[in-house]
């Protein structure tokens, strides 16, 4: 393979789900798109806001925020919120590589205490 191929990167969007293929060489896809999440708010950086949530599946996950977010999300330390953003994922094992909140699902949290 040459060089020039090997340094190709392909982006397709397809209803707002993004694939890339890096390089022919890394057989790398990630798939990017809108989701939600439903977990344990474990963990919350001040510094450069960032916040850790407990999936059901007890994998943690970093995840990035936006400081007005984090300080709402703050008041639910150590309990479960359901939050949906922009996603990407590893193709190969679904895997969630990056997540970034953009919200939180205030219905999902009114459900859990009432």
């Amino acid at each position: 393979m040459n060089k020039l191929n090997e340094q190709l990167s392909v982006e397709l969007t397809v209803d707002n789900v993004l694939l890339e293929h890096f390089g022919a060489s890394e057989e790398k896809i990630s798939i990017q798109g809108e989701t939600t999440l439903y977990g344990q708010v474990e963990k919350i950086e001040s510094s450069a806001p960032k916040i850790w949530l407990m999936l059901n599946d007890n994998e943690t996950i970093m995840c990035e925020i936006n400081e007005s977010l984090a300080i709402e999300l703050a008041n639910y330390l150590y309990q479960r919120v359901s939050v949906f953003g922009q996603a990407k994922w590893n193709s190969s094992n679904y895997s969630i590589e990056s997540f970034k909140i953009l919200g939180m699902n205030k219905e999902f949290q009114a459900m859990l205490f009432s």
